[in-house]
């Protein structure tokens, strides 16, 4: 895509193991002599990722393609290179942090449409009510997976009511991180779980 005269071309790669990630970005800097900037993020195995602005100021290019990554609630195991050709025209760091998370969502379905993002991953939606000092836990316990916090809501007895979006696989984990983190505090899960 093209903004202001500079241009952002998105490559999506399954991800494997950081050295070789780096490996690939080195090899676009090679193909693309011109660009000012190859900047990536990843989702790896086991809640792992990473960023980086290769060169843009710190924030604007790796953490929104990491961001824009992360919304996407089926994707695992998945990095997004941005290769910038700059166009003569500064974007500001708001408009550098629009078009990196741009560039990564339309790559994204670019390829959906394309057929090559097929892996499925089973993903549940929690509700968990704690009181509002721990709210911060929660928002911890679901980085340890790829998990999200999707809403949260205020109630009147001052609790707060949190919307996970989770792996499947990973609430067993991230229920384990709440307990730990909120000894004798209040822990509710919705969906059908509960937990004291």
């Amino acid at each position: 895509m093209e903004i202001k005269k500079s241009r952002f071309v998105a490559h999506l790669v399954p991800f494997e193991a950081h050295a070789g990630f780096l490996e690939l970005q080195q090899r676009l800097k090679a193909e693309h002599p011109k660009a000012s900037h190859v900047c990536y993020a990843y989702l790896g195995p086991g809640g792992v990722q990473r960023s980086s602005d290769d060169g843009e100021p710190g924030g604007t290019a790796g953490a929104p393609i990491l961001t824009a990554l992360k919304r996407d609630p089926e994707l695992k195991n998945i990095g997004c290179l941005v290769v910038r050709y700059f166009g003569g025209t500064k974007l500001g760091a708001g408009g550098l942090i629009r078009a990196y998370a741009q560039a990564c969502r339309e790559g994204m379905a670019a390829a959906r449409e394309g057929g090559f993002l097929v892996e499925k991953v089973e993903r549940v939606e929690l509700l968990v009510t704690v009181d509002a000092a721990s709210v911060g836990v929660v928002y911890k316990a679901a980085q340890v997976g790829s998990g999200v916090v999707e809403d949260e809501e205020y109630l009147d007895t001052g609790e707060v009511r949190l919307k996970l979006s989770l792996v499947a696989e990973e609430v067993g984990r991230v229920e384990r991180v709440l307990k730990d983190g909120i000894a004798g505090g209040v822990l509710r899960w919705g969906g059908g779980r509960e937990s004291r």
